[in-house]
């Protein structure tokens, strides 16, 4: 009956390049290459020996970029695939010996021009993760059956915000 706190820490560093359509909406089709970090924080003394993790890796993606939809609003949507990354576990707490994830990462935003120096932005990313892990490792303190292990994270992430300019 013990709640264990979790804290994500999510990094994405990225480069584009693309294809303008010279539209009148100023549309435009981008590459992305960047790379990719998670970590995911527990205390030292979680009762439920659930392990941290550091997920990183290069990631591959692609944008539509949509500056002028209308006259006020602007819009955004992106994939991205984390390609070769690693997965580290606490050692001891290890769900298996060879970890390995797929990282999908989708985003979707939007802005609404409000008055000449007032932006309202809305943000939506989901970041899915099917994990491997392979065969346990006989040190973990996780008690794993005899086969290794598999999972499924799905992240929502809903932010909203006002930017201004000066």
């Amino acid at each position: 009956g013990t709640n264990i706190p979790i804290t994500l820490h999510n990094i994405n560093v990225r480069g584009e390049f693309g294809y303008d359509f010279h539209s009148k909406t100023g549309m435009r089709l981008l590459g992305r290459l960047g790379y990719h970090y998670d970590a995911y924080l527990v205390p030292i003394d979680n009762k439920a020996t659930l392990p941290a993790e550091n997920f990183r890796g290069p990631s591959l993606g692609a944008a539509l970029d949509i500056p002028q939809l209308t006259g006020a609003i602007r819009a955004r949507a992106s994939l991205d695939a984390v390609v070769l990354g690693t997965r580290s576990q606490t050692t001891n707490l290890e769900d298996g010996a060879n970890p390995s994830t797929l990282g999908i990462l989708l985003g979707m935003s939007g802005s609404y021009q409000w008055k000449p120096e007032l932006l309202l932005t809305a943000n939506y990313d989901l970041g899915y993760y099917s994990n491997t892990f392979g065969a346990p490792v006989a040190t973990s303190k996780r008690m794993h059956g005899g086969t290794g292990g598999t999972r499924s994270d799905l992240f929502h992430t809903l932010s909203v915000g006002i930017k201004k300019t000066f």
